[in-house]
This record gives structure tokens, C-alpha cells and sequence, in this order.
């Protein structure tokens, strides 16, 4: 059986030690004429766009999980905002691209204070997420609806530090960066990424637990976060969609993020939306370099207990050859 495409673990691999999007999208002109659409993965069955988005805003949170770097996820982001603003409920906008710890920069952006230049200048945003400028029609389109944005991510100084050494060597001011609440014992979680992880050439043995480790924090302190806010807004009383942004990794077969904010919050309802990469994202040498096929195939992931996603928008490969 033929071994998955390893761009999502190089896209897990590079969010969790705290390095900018791993892969260069390609041209957007190239999207003409490809097909595309949208699938209900429970139904098995294409789903119209408008269909979706009324399920979706039926939920408490959505999750929408990206390859960092792609335009055209940008721009479907953008999209889907828009449309589930739309129905009427107060909108959060949860992004992964920014670390908590910017937040009063953020609700100074939120409260119309500053342009969004002036806070990617306030936050050191090119530096800690190469391409950045990608979200600014996201970002404004939640403003233009009345939302507001949550950067949701944790310390990238404190995840590459995790990664090196583990959860166990943080010092006292480094492990009140993250979560009082870690939860590090889900196998199924842990075997997926124990698969995803070695197409890192340096990751075996206890580097790999640490990497292991250093992904929890991610999704842990995101899962914290958003948890926080949306108690906030139900003691206010108000009915409030969070919509959130990140890398596919961190929401795929609900493992990472979407548990964790639901075991924070039980009863919550959510949807997850993973875009397809279907060949779009080109490897830098960089990272060709070092990297290794994992050998993931369909078999190694039966073990898995629920689809992917509720729904995945697919479009049709470039210059797409079978051998069959």
C-alpha cells in the first residue's frame, strides 16, 4: 500500500518546535479549473456550501484546520467567517498564529485602536509567524461582523523548550506558561502522532516522547484558552460561535484541540473542517533535507475511531496521473 503524503507531519513537525510554515504554497492561478467541493465525511456524500455552514453555526465551536502557507485555505477561512457571522450569533475568532500572550495587543486591534501593520509591529508577528499577512482578511472580516479575534497559542520560546528537554525540566516561571490541567495520557493521540512525528530525521527515543510532549502543550494551552473565553461570554449571556484557526494536526479525528476544550467544557458541540492540500504545498530544500517518509498508510490507521473531520474541502490535484 502506498505511504500518505508526509506534508501534514512536516506542517505538525514545524508548529510544534516553534519554526514558521514548513511549505511554500504554489501559484493560486493554478486553481483554475479544478474541480472542488465539499464532503460530509459521516454521510459520505457532497454537501452544498450554504448546507454546511447552517450545521456549523448549529454548534458551539468550529474548528477549521489549514496548511499553513496555502492562500487558497486563507481565503476559504475568510469565506466561512463571513458566512457563519452571518446567522447571527456573536463571533469568536480563535487563531493559532498568535501566541495568548499578545492578547492586549489584540483587543487593542479588536477595539479599533490600531490598523492591522500596527499590530503585527506590537506583537513581533513577522518573526514568529513568516506569513502572517495571510490572515488579514480573516482577521478583518471577523472585525467587519461585529467578532472578535483570541490568539490562542502558547509560548513558542516555552513549546521549543519542551521539545528539547520535556515537560518534566521546565522551570517554575516556563511550566506557568502552560496549563495547570496536562493530559498526556490519551494512547490513541499519542500512536498518531507517534506516527507522525519520525519524518523528522533527529526524532527517535526520548526526543520523540519530548516532541510527543511538546504538541500537548500546544494543544493544551489553545484548548485552555479558548475553553476560558467561551465561559466568559456564557456568564454574560451571550450566544456566542468561536470559529478557530490552526493547522490541520491540532484538529484531525478531533484528537488535539477539540478533546481537550471539550473535556474542559463537557456537552460542547463542535464541528471540525480540515482543507485538503491535494498537492499544493512545495517542500523548501530545507526541509527536503530533513526529512523522511514515515511510511503512514491506510492500514496503520484503522486503529483510529472516528472520521478526520465532519467535513473536508477537496479539490482536484494538478496535473493528477494515476497508474491504475
Amino acid at each position: 500500500m502506498k505511504p500518505l503524503n508526509i506534508t501534514l507531519a512536516l506542517i505538525l513537525l514545524s508548529a510544534l518546535i516553534g519554526a514558521t510554515p514548513a511549505a511554500n504554497a504554489k501559484e493560486a492561478d493554478k486553481e483554475a479549473g479544478r474541480c472542488m467541493l465539499w464532503v460530509d465525511v459521516y454521510t459520505g456524500e457532497s454537501v452544498s456550501f450554504d448546507a454546511m455552514v447552517e450545521d456549523c453555526a448549529s454548534s458551539d465551536v468550529v474548528y477549521i484546520g489549514e496548511r499553513h502557507g496555502l492562500k487558497r485555505h486563507h481565503e476559504l477561512e475568510r469565506r466561512l467567517v463571513e458566512a457563519l457571522a452571518a446567522k447571527g450569533k456573536a463571533l469568536i475568532l480563535g487563531i493559532e498564529q498568535m501566541e495568548a500572550r499578545y492578547q492586549p495587543a489584540l483587543d487593542r486591534y479588536n477595539r479599533d485602536e490600531f490598523d492591522f501593520y500596527r499590530l503585527a509591529v506590537e506583537t513581533d508577528w513577522a518573526k514568529r509567524w513568516s506569513n502572517y499577512p495571510d490572515y488579514r482578511p480573516v482577521l478583518e472580516a471577523c472585525k467587519a461582523a461585529g467578532g472578535e479575534v483570541v490568539a490562542l497559542n502558547a509560548d513558542a520560546d516555552v513549546v521549543r523548550r519542551v521539545a528539547r528537554v520535556g515537560l518534566s525540566a521546565l522551570n517554575e516561571r516556563e511550566r506557568s506558561e502552560l496549563p495547570e490541567e496536562m493530559d498526556l495520557s490519551n494512547r490513541e493521540h499519542e500512536r498518531l502522532l507517534e506516527m507522525m512525528l519520525p519524518v523528522h530525521i533527529f526524532s527517535h527515543g526520548e526526543a520523540l516522547r519530548q516532541m510527543y510532549e511538546a504538541q500537548i502543550s500546544r494543544d493544551e494551552k489553545m484548548a485552555d484558552v479558548l475553553a476560558t473565553r467561551i465561559k466568559k461570554e456564557r456568564a454574560e449571556g451571550k450566544s456566542t460561535l468561536s470559529v478557530v484557526i490552526g493547522g490541520a494536526a491540532h484538529f484531525s479525528y478531533g484528537l488535539g484541540v477539540p478533546s481537550r476544550t471539550g473535556r474542559r467544557l463537557p456537552g460542547l458541540s463542535s464541528r471540525i473542517i480540515i482543507l485538503s492540500e491535494s498537492g499544493d504545498l512545495s517542500l523548501g530544500e530545507r526541509q527536503r533535507m530533513m526529512a523522511r517518509d514515515t511510511g503512514i498508510t491506510h492500514e496503520s490507521l484503522k486503529f483510529l475511531s472516528r472520521p478526520i473531520a465532519d467535513y473536508i474541502h477537496v479539490i482536484e490535484r494538478q496535473n493528477e496521473t494515476t497508474n491504475d
